[in-house]
Formats: C-alpha cells, sequence, structure tokens
C-alpha cells in the first residue's frame, strides 16, 4: 500500500510542485481514503473523540476530512509536513517538523513545504528535496469551516473534539505548575511529556545542548523513558537512530517526575 502514495500525488497535481492548501487537503484525504492513518498522537485535533472525551480507535471519513484539513492549515510560516511509508514515524504516518530541527537521517515520501519558506536567502525548500521523494510547495488561503461547511455529524464530533482539546490543554497547564517545572531545564511538551535536561552534562550553558531525558505515560499510568540527543542535534542518535520507549520504575523515584506522575494518577 505505501508505493500508492506517488500514485495519489500524480493523479491529484501532475508534475507540479506548486499546489494549493486545498490541494495538499484533497490529497491527504485520498491517502486516508486508501488507509493510511492520518492521525497522530501529538496533535489531538487529527482524532475523533467520543462522547466522554476518549480516543476512537477507528478512522472514519468524517475524521479523515478533518484530519487532512488540520493537516493542510499546519503547513505555514515554517511548518513542514510529511508523510512516511506505514510505521517509519513513531506517532502515525503524517508528522510536521521545521528544517532546522529535523533530524540528519530523516526521510519522507513526500513532504508539504509552505511557500514561505522560499523567502529566505538560504534555499530551505531545496535543502528539503534532499529528504523526500517529493517536495510540494503549499499556498492559499487557511481552510475555515465557512469555506468547508460540516455535516451535522461533523459538527458534533468537532464539538467533542474541541472540549477534548480544552481539558488536555488545562491538563498540560497543571502539569507545568508542578514543582521543579521550570520551562527550561524541566518542562512539559504540548503532549505532557516530561523532559528534563542536566545542566551538568556536557559543556556549554545552552539548555538545548544537553541531551533530554524524556517521560511519559502508557494507557495504564505506567511510566515510560527514553533518551534523546541534545535539542540542536535532533531526535536521533547516529548509531540507533530514534530510541524506543522503555518501561521505567513505578512509581518514579526522581522527585520531578514522581511530581509529575502524581499529578496524573493520583
Amino acid at each position: 500500500m505505501d508505493d500508492l502514495i506517488p500514485d495519489v500525488v500524480r493523479n491529484a497535481v501532475g508534475r507540479r510542485y506548486r499546489i494549493s492548501r486545498d490541494e495538499m487537503r484533497h490529497i491527504l484525504v485520498s491517502l486516508g481514503h486508501w488507509g493510511f492513518d492520518l492521525r497522530n498522537d501529538c496533535v489531538p485535533e487529527t482524532w475523533d473523540y467520543d462522547r466522554d472525551g476518549n480516543p476512537v480507535m477507528e478512522q472514519n471519513p468524517v475524521q479523515i476530512s478533518r484530519a487532512a484539513c488540520r493537516w493542510a492549515n499546519m503547513c505555514r510560516g515554517i511548518t513542514v509536513v510529511s508523510v512516511a511509508p506505514r510505521h517509519a514515524y513513531p506517532h502515525g504516518s503524517v508528522r510536521f517538523d521545521s528544517p532546522g530541527a529535523m533530524a540528519p537521517g530523516q526521510r519522507a515520501v513526500l513532504m508539504f513545504a509552505p511557500e514561505e519558506l522560499g523567502g529566505y536567502e538560504y534555499d530551505q525548500i531545496g535543502q528539503l528535496r534532499r529528504k523526500a521523494w517529493r517536495v510540494l510547495v503549499v499556498s492559499g488561503p487557511y481552510l475555515c469551516d465557512g469555506q468547508h461547511p460540516l455535516p451535522a455529524c461533523e459538527s458534533l464530533v468537532c464539538h467533542q473534539t474541541r472540549k477534548a482539546q480544552e481539558a488536555a490543554r488545562s491538563k498540560i497547564d497543571r502539569l507545568r505548575r508542578v514543582a521543579g517545572i521550570d520551562g527550561v531545564w524541566a518542562r512539559v511538551l504540548d503532549d505532557g511529556t516530561l523532559e528534563l535536561r542536566d545542566p551538568n552534562q556536557g559543556q556549554g550553558h545552552d539548555p538545548r545542548g544537553k541531551t533530554r531525558y524524556q517521560y511519559r505515560l502508557d494507557e495504564h499510568g505506567n511510566v515510560l523513558f527514553r533518551h534523546l540527543p541534545p535539542e540542536i542535534v535532533g531526535d536521533a542518535w547516529e548509531d540507533i537512530g530514534v530510541p524506543e520507549w522503555e518501561p521505567s520504575p513505578t512509581p518514579p523515584v526522581n522527585s520531578v517526575v514522581r511530581d509529575w506522575w502524581e499529578h496524573q494518577v493520583l
């Protein structure tokens, strides 16, 4: 199924490399209907939620349409949206990045780049062509509900999604107020992941130059752990690539990790 991506793109835009935002949405919708999962764990808006705010595990046409629209709207400024073969990315087949934050070995089958990247003296889009089979430059107005009216059933799902997003944001705000989380050396990412940096590790004083220790919870409230390179390097080690999440002691021993954990499970 992965080799369908080039065919879907050719059928939608031919040989053109400049496309509209709506054409980007159309390509993603087509991929979704071919079985590609457009959901990403780090982008709650790409998921469906039931009336209790729990994620719906089966992808459906309404969700595909909304997720495609969300990705198309994210492709602005310096945000690049990439599509890879199934299971190539840890959070889904679609992900977002900025050019300077991409891991050296990161590759995609299809990459959407906002036209704003072409306005820099340094050829950002030209560099991105080394990281994908095909790079499409996206422009056009923001896709809003007024341009693409939602069916009644989708409006209900969007309302539920907004409620889930508000609850998720409230949870993240609470976690960021935990003692010891200063937003620099200990910070909570937008998906709730706790990231710690050791100020005594390595040389220099820039937090971005320190390796990162990340913690997150599985569906049972157990702590998972991984060790990442410095932020200025990316998320992949040269020898093993992006490290997998591994079980960590529960309850945690580290005081900051323990407080972060307790605020979610106790």
